[in-house]
């Protein structure tokens, strides 16, 4: 029985840290934009670091053990999240060596899917009812498609 409420409690800790951690980044972003306190560094450290929290949480929560959680995100969701991500990497880089700049442009489908991810993980973390879980986890696999797809058509715009 001890066992089962340290992990409660743990469980509550890291849906906390990572909630107040994207919160706060959200607020960072708000303050930036709404204040012109853009940098060319902040637009490719933000997000890097925004990816970071959420593969490495995906990561862990796809080889959490069987005894902590009753849901765990499936491989194939998290090989999604992380060729989406690579895709994006490279296609900046690729895009950057061949023009000598690179616009990035944040899309509204990005931050969908950064939300979905975002509740996936918490849903997982705070072991919520698992009727509802496929759905959230299908909708978070379409929308991470759908945005691949959007980025893929806006960097090879940037090539013509």
């Amino acid at each position: 029985m001890q066992h089962g409420i340290i992990n409660h409690g743990l469980r509550i800790s890291a849906s906390i840290l990572f909630i107040v951690t994207f919160v706060s980044d959200a607020i960072d972003g708000y303050i930036a934009r709404t204040r012109n306190q853009i940098t060319r560094l902040g637009t490719i450290l933000d997000p890097l670091v925004d990816k970071t929290l959420l593969l490495s949480a995906l990561i862990l929560l796809s080889y959490a053990s069987k005894q902590s959680y009753e849901m765990l995100l499936p491989i194939w969701f998290v090989w999604l999240v992380i060729c989406r991500d690579i895709m994006l990497v490279a296609g900046a880089l690729l895009v950057y060596f061949i023009n000598g700049t690179v616009k990035v442009r944040p899309r509204i489908s990005g931050k969908v899917t950064t939300f979905f991810q975002m509740t996936l993980i918490i849903w997982v973390l705070l072991n919520l009812p698992g009727q509802f879980f496929p759905f959230l986890l299908w909708s978070a696999a379409m929308v991470t498609g759908f945005s691949a797809i959007q980025y893929f058509f806006d960097g090879i715009r940037q090539f013509v």
